[in-house]
């Protein structure tokens, strides 16, 4: 399954490139490409040539079966989905039940126990049950059967939940003061571990610092609220107060980048942490970032620290991302990954960040900043040159509509503006041309990109970088 995540997000892959990347003996990859190669013979292509492989799905919908039904076999799948539900057994009736030997169960159990190293968990064997902080333990088992692949064994929320939060808030959702970033899909699983873990007696613990944060009269608040005696009714579960505390940060501490009356209401409301301020005004000036023509983004940055801040004090585990997530960031977006971490490092003292989730912060502000300065990047003028087959021409054309329009101005230059002087125009940013010999017969003075005949993914890949580099100069 670690195989195919990698390759799933490469495509073109070498033996030796996974070894190292999954710390396995080249022996066992090249062993097991080949058990994927039969094993998936319908669904996905594993090609190997003297480069290395590549691979491609040929039928996605039968390839996520198929790969779902790789863990059919793996008992200890089947064993974390008893514990979420308490249901709890020795080793030793373990052993009994799945017909392995005693000796066969620990090993196995070092082994899960060193993947739970990651969530500061591990198993005890009396009954065998995950062992560490509530915080911690709910983490897990929300990367476990939400964030992680589907297998046989997953949990998934209960329909009647989604359809009692519709029967009893219907005409409200969608109607909040704070909102939220988080997916629908997302909230359900952290209210359904919430609510098993009240049903088994886990009940979590809200720090001082939070409690200090009034919301008892907050809308958003107020409407969670409503679900708990409804929750008691249909499911027989008391929710000790403080979860409702749990489930309100945890979900609005997942701050989306469309809202700035949101983002500025959030911050005003729950912020305890002037240095939040101080830190948000240093990030631009140590970016050369000029925000007096953009002033949603310090309201923006302030909204993400604050959340991580809260996440940080309730549990700091909450701040985590999946390590497949983590390597994906850094790999995508390494200068700004490798700036970001200088600038929290630097301002670690202010933060007092959990030194366990630096990097994961580190990721999700990457990802945060990239996503943010996309979104709010002025409006760019490109200019297409184009020669060809009329029919292609216009084929393109429509291309660069679809992709660049919503976000861009853009231009196609007819016969009869066609000089130097119009090309060279003030508000021009970018210049696109597939046609070399005009970069000959114009001195062009604007920042311009030669594509193919027929633009490839590349072409299209090129022309998004010059516009982003465009954004990042003129900051």
């Amino acid at each position: 399954m670690r195989i195919l995540n990698v390759i799933e997000q490469q495509n073109m892959f070498t033996i030796v490139g996974l070894s190292q990347q999954l710390g396995v003996s080249k022996r066992t990859i090249l062993k097991d490409v080949s058990e994927l190669k039969n094993y998936f013979e319908e669904s996905a292509i594993f090609e190997s040539n003297t480069t290395g492989y590549f691979f491609k799905e040929k039928n996605r919908r039968l390839y996520h079966e198929e790969k779902e039904a790789l863990l059919q076999s793996e008992i200890w799948f089947e064993i974390i989905s008893d514990i979420f539900y308490g249901e709890l057994v020795s080793i030793e009736e373990l052993a009994d039940r799945y017909n392995y030997s005693e000796s066969t169960m620990l090993r196995s159990v070092a082994q899960i126990n060193e993947a739970l190293k990651e969530y500061q968990l591990s198993l005890s064997l009396k009954p065998v049950d995950l062992v560490g902080k509530e915080g911690n333990i709910r983490k897990f088992f929300f990367d476990f059967f939400y964030e992680g692949e589907p297998t046989p064994y997953t949990v998934y929320p209960p329909e009647s939940i989604h359809q009692m939060f519709l029967a009893k808030l219907g005409e409200r959702l969608g109607k909040y003061k704070l909102g939220t970033g988080i997916m629908v899909n997302a909230f359900y699983y952290f209210l359904y571990i919430s609510m098993i873990r009240n049903q088994q007696g886990h009940i979590i613990s809200i720090p001082q610092s939070i409690k200090e944060i009034d919301i008892s009269d907050a809308e958003d608040f107020l409407l969670l609220s409503e679900l708990v005696p409804l929750i008691e009714k249909k499911y027989g579960i008391s929710m000790h107060p403080d979860e409702v505390i749990w489930l309100f940060f945890v979900i609005v501490s997942k701050r989306p980048i469309d809202r700035v009356e949101q983002e500025a209401f959030f911050f005003d409301q729950y912020n305890q942490w002037t240095e939040i301020i101080e830190v948000v005004e240093s990030y631009f000036r140590v970016f050369g970032i000029n925000v007096e023509n953009n002033s949603v983004l310090p309201i923006f940055l302030k909204s993400f620290f604050l959340g991580r801040r809260i996440n940080n004090e309730i549990s700091p585990i909450l701040n985590k991302l999946l390590s497949e997530e983590n390597r994906i960031i850094q790999d995508l977006y390494k200068a700004t990954y490798e700036k970001n971490k200088q600038f929290i490092l630097r301002n670690q003292k202010k933060f007092s960040f959990s030194e366990d989730y630096l990097s994961d912060i580190v990721a999700s502000l990457t990802m945060y900043t990239e996503i943010l300065f996309t979104y709010y990047s002025p409006k760019k003028t490109v200019l297409f040159l184009l020669e060809g087959n009329h029919l292609l021409v216009q084929w393109i054309q429509v291309q660069a509509s679809q992709l660049l329009s919503k976000q861009h101005h853009v231009l196609f230059v007819p016969l009869h503006e066609l000089t130097e002087e119009r090309l060279n125009l003030e508000h021009v940013d970018l210049i696109v041309t597939n046609y070399r010999p005009y970069m000959l017969d114009y001195q062009l003075h604007k920042e311009y990109v030669l594509i193919n005949r027929v633009p490839d993914i590349n072409d299209w890949g090129n022309i998004f970088s010059s516009l982003n580099s465009l954004f990042d100069h003129m900051f």
